[in-house]
């Protein structure tokens, strides 16, 4: 049956106007695999993603792109732990996690950045220092002055707008996702986000991806679901694509513009992915 529109307008409408080609950008050099996934089956409720096989690299940065809803937020769970794959295995720095808990996958050096800051990702009524004192100390009482100026240090580091003892839910969006960054430990091997920037303005988006650019660089694998095609284009190495249940092989982000990445999620050759 012959769609209503022609494809280019319907992904135009869904989309907005693709912009043109930006300049083309090579994969960078990969590291040891971090995240290994052999064969595995993962669900959740109604949604399925099947047979995955797929390495994550230290210092890449995996896009995951796709209609909400696609799986992207499941394949961020089940490489956090928060969900156990049904069938095959994975692994983490070669070590067999298939059914760890989500302490284990912490203890193997992951973190994840959630969409929503302040139900997910911290605390709202709580105050900057007494975040830091919940995630630095490691003592039954806790020293106040340590935190109030390890969070000090972090508002200048960070250039977040706030005080020691301002409550997280008076910040901003983006001064919010700037506290959770440097809410989390100097070393991570794995760092998981979800729309890291979403409803945030250019320069505050653009500081934060500085931000996990220098994790990059230190060694740490990226791995990041967003709506914004012009922000998988600009941040991923390789772009994971999400389609009626399915999961592309892993797409060099030079081989990508924002056209082909429209058809791509809408279904138009998906298959030869």
């Amino acid at each position: 049956m012959p769609l209503p529109q022609p494809t280019a307008k319907l992904l135009a409408l869904m989309f907005g106007p693709m912009p043109p080609p930006g300049p083309t950008r090579t994969a960078i050099e990969p590291g040891a695999p971090f995240w290994e996934l052999r064969n595995i089956t993962v669900r959740q409720g109604g949604l399925v993603l099947r047979d995955l096989s797929l390495d994550f690299r230290a210092g890449e940065s995996v896009g995951l792109a796709g209609l909400e809803g696609s799986g992207q937020q499941l394949l961020l769970r089940l490489l956090s732990g928060h969900i156990r794959a049904s069938r095959g295995r994975l692994l983490v720095g070669g070590t067999d996690l298939t059914t760890a808990s989500p302490a284990t996958f912490l203890q193997a050096g992951i973190q994840s950045l959630p969409a929503d800051r302040l139900r997910d990702g911290m605390i709202a009524a709580m105050t900057m220092t007494e975040h830091f004192a919940l995630t630095r100390e490691q003592h039954p009482l806790v020293d106040w002055a340590t935190a109030a100026t390890a969070t000090r240090q972090a508002i200048n580091d960070y250039n977040i707008k706030a005080t020691p003892r301002s409550p997280v839910a008076t910040l901003s969006g983006g001064n919010q996702q700037r506290a959770m960054l440097a809410l989390l430990p100097p070393t991570l091997r794995g760092l998981l986000l979800e729309q890291p920037t979403r409803g945030l303005d250019v320069v505050s988006a653009r500081s934060i991806w500085e931000r996990l650019k220098g994790r990059q660089v230190s060694g740490t694998a990226v791995v990041f679901a967003s709506a914004d095609l012009d922000e998988i284009l600009a941040y991923a190495d390789y772009v994971l694509i999400f389609f009626g249940g399915r999961v592309s092989a892993p797409i060099p982000r030079a081989a990508l513009d924002a056209g082909r990445l429209a058809e791509l999620i809408g279904g138009v050759g998906f298959d030869g992915a």
